[in-house]
């Protein structure tokens, strides 16, 4: 289930791409904090909630794996 719900996340189905900023470039982390401050649930779409989550953590492990490289 959980695969699937990533599968969907990062097919655009949110709206938002994961990071519209590449990892390296210093406002991705602000960009990314903007994102969660905005995240709420959603009466009318539950599940949207937690695909814009699950999202959010998949840009921020590519952010932190690109600073490891760094």
């Amino acid at each position: 289930m959980m695969h699937h719900a990533r599968t969907r996340a990062h097919s655009g189905r949110t709206g938002e791409p994961s990071l519209t900023l590449p990892p390296s470039h210093p406002g991705a982390l602000e960009e990314l904090a903007e994102r969660v401050s905005r995240l709420s649930p959603d009466r009318r779409d539950p599940e949207r909630f937690h695909l814009e989550k699950s999202e959010l953590a998949h840009a921020l492990r590519r952010l932190a794996r690109a600073w490891r490289q760094a």
